[in-house]
């Protein structure tokens, strides 16, 4: 089901033993973005702003987007979603993450990111 409001959450549990206790580490961000760009990536693209926590949660990978001054810090994450590459633009705005743009990523990405995120 699919939110009726522009904010979605993801969660992420991790477990591992450090040789002397359990340690538990949980990650929890709220997603936000424009109702209106989600719309617009959802008729035209197929891909839904509200699954970025997807992205997030499976493997991927983030660096900063420095094409050009925005006037704030934005990241491209490259990741998967329905076992297709996607690239994410998102900005942290607090309290959460804002996604500005998400679409299939392009032949020259997937050549470039395939071994790091495709059938691992």
């Amino acid at each position: 089901m699919v939110p009726s409001h522009p904010i979605a959450s993801i969660g992420r549990a991790v477990y591992f033993n450090n040789g002397h206790s359990d340690i538990f580490v949980v990650t929890i961000m709220d997603i936000t973005f424009d109702p209106e760009k989600r719309m617009k990536a959802l008729v035209e693209r197929g891909l839904d702003f509200a699954r970025a926590g997807e992205v997030f949660a499976g493997r991927h990978l983030t660096i900063e987007d420095d094409r050009r001054d925005y006037g704030e810090v934005r990241f491209m994450t490259i990741g998967m979603l329905d076992q297709r590459m996607v690239v994410m633009i998102w900005t942290h705005r607090e309290p959460a993450i804002r996604v500005i743009s998400m679409r299939k990523a392009n032949d020259r990405e997937y050549t470039i990111y395939k071994g790091r995120l495709v059938g691992h």
